[in-house]
């Protein structure tokens, strides 16, 4: 008996870990998700706002075309970096997804570990 109760308790104690690992790390994939989608959108607005000003600035004060070019360059490559940024997040909330369907695989051998052992005492 004292040996059941020793595997019982122990696997007890792994599944409970395994539990707590996969909530919390549902919950990491949520916030990281939705922290990263959130400052690209910020990242998008402003410089569609600040390019958008600048252009008016320079519409007013007559400036080059030249400028005008470093302006739509500038806002190209902060919606390139803008979508990176989103691109990034994407690829960290499946590899977080992976990591969860483990914890989770791993969880189930684990309880089936424990259930098997329960049955053959």
């Amino acid at each position: 008996m004292g040996l059941s109760n020793f595997f019982n308790s122990l696997f007890g104690k792994a599944k409970e870990k395994a539990e707590t690992a996969k909530e919390n790390l549902n919950e990491i994939v949520e916030n990281v998700t939705e922290k990263a989608a959130d400052v690209a959108e910020d990242i998008k607005e402003t410089v569609e706002d600040v390019t958008e000003k600048a252009t008016q600035k320079l519409e007013e004060l007559k400036v080059n075309e030249k400028v005008a070019e470093v302006l739509e360059t500038a806002k190209e490559k902060t919606a390139e970096a803008a979508e990176w940024v989103e691109e990034k997040a994407h690829k960290l909330k499946e590899s977080l997804q992976n990591t969860n369907d483990t914890v989770e695989n791993k969880t189930e051998e684990l309880t089936t570990k424990v259930e098997e052992q329960k049955s053959t005492e």
